[in-house]
């Protein structure tokens, strides 16, 4: 019986040293996305906040801006975001994470066929240490204007590095 307690203490110490709390973040993602049947790289910078207030789930918020630019090609974009993220903190150094953004989506080729997003994404985060991370998962933005122009979803795809400072 001891010996299940002690475990259970170390247990609970363990998750809540790898609870971000208000930590600053900026981060830095490559991936793939696409819509309407092309696919492009990118390259994404976001720069943000982690939220914990104490509650029987641990679960975190972080909320973050992010900036996305695709790689030259016929149709160049760029997106900018707000992003918020609910991550569950129930397993040790994995933490699975889901949120919901809004934004817009410049074409750079063609402005009059920008539009504004909403999005969700799902992934997890790994921890590699109190203050850098390495974060993979989906999104997908939905284009609210111009949809005879933007006929799919943006689905993206990426990995990345977060530090916490």
């Amino acid at each position: 019986m001891k010996k299940l307690l002690l475990a259970g203490m170390i247990a609970t110490s363990i998750f809540a040293q790898n609870i971000k709390t208000n930590d600053g973040i900026i981060g830095f993602d490559v991936g793939r996305t696409t819509t309407n049947a092309s696919s492009k790289n990118y390259v994404e910078v976001k720069i943000g906040k982690y939220f914990y207030d104490e509650n029987i789930y641990q679960i975190s918020n972080r909320i973050y801006i992010s900036g996305l630019i695709t790689t030259p090609s016929t149709q160049r974009l760029g997106i900018g975001k707000v992003n918020l993220d609910w991550i569950w903190n129930t397993i040790p150094y994995i933490k699975p994470f889901m949120g919901f953004s809004t934004g817009y989506l410049y074409n750079k080729d063609d402005s009059a066929n920008s539009t504004s997003l909403v999005g969700f994404q799902a992934g997890a985060l790994l921890y590699l240490g109190t203050t850098v991370e390495f974060e993979a998962g989906i999104s997908i933005d939905r284009p609210t204007q111009n949809k005879d122009v933007w006929t799919e979803n943006l689905k993206k795809i990426y990995a990345g590095i977060t530090f916490s400072f």
